[in-house]
């Protein structure tokens, strides 16, 4: 099958970048490409120290290990991921959205770097083959927080992240196998009906069903 999976994200989510690696594999094999879009973190799991720090022993840690992705040892302290999601709209314009991704999320999450600093985000974007300087002059203009507002004005029911949609059907969370297949199976239904074009070729119906 053909389609279009849409994921709604933040940098200062784990579980955002823990879903890349629970995705690729049935993505891959479904035929589906997924479509990445930014979103801050006003809000999270790890906003509140206690809490960050249980979340992060007892559910990233274990799914990370069992996914085979590197964390670090502690929750990282939160921060604000604007500069960094109007770096997302700047390397998405250089065709790098998904090696900045990539290398962002590693930042904070494998290496506890501080992602609201631009001089880290530089950093991360000449990893992902972006011109680094060019990058810390112009991510942080008025342009490209526009851009960033734009699209998550796009879909304002988003509420959490990560949160998946196809078709005419939503999933909140990281979805376990069962769940990810309905949502994939619902994708061969819905591909064919009616659905409207969000913007650059991305295909999202905003009356959703959540899959449960």
């Amino acid at each position: 099958m053909d389609g279009v999976i849409n994921v709604w994200f933040d940098f200062g989510c784990p579980f955002s970048y823990l879903l890349r690696r629970v995705l690729s594999k049935p993505l891959a094999e479904s035929g589906t490409r997924a479509c990445w879009h930014a979103r801050d973190a006003e809000s999270g799991v790890l906003k509140e120290p206690v809490t960050a720090a249980r979340i992060w022993k007892h559910s990233v840690r274990p799914l990370a290990g069992r996914l085979g992705v590197a964390v670090s040892d502690l929750a990282p302290r939160p921060v604000s991921t604007r500069l960094a999601v109007q770096g997302y709209q700047y390397a998405l314009d250089r065709g790098r959205g998904c090696a900045y991704r990539e290398q962002v999320f590693s930042a904070f999450f494998a290496r506890a770097q501080d992602v609201s600093r631009a001089k880290v985000l530089a950093e991360a974007a000449g990893r992902a083959g972006l011109d680094p300087e060019h990058f810390e002059a112009v991510a942080g203009s008025r342009y490209y927080l526009d851009r960033h507002l734009a699209a998550a004005a796009r879909c304002p029911s988003v509420r959490t992240t990560p949160t998946l949609g196809i078709g005419d059907y939503v999933l909140e969370g990281v979805p376990g196998d069962a769940q990810l297949a309905r949502l994939l199976a619902a994708n061969a239904r819905s591909w064919a009906g009616g659905r409207r074009v969000l913007s650059e070729g991305v295909i999202f119906d905003m009356t959703q069903r959540r899959v449960q």
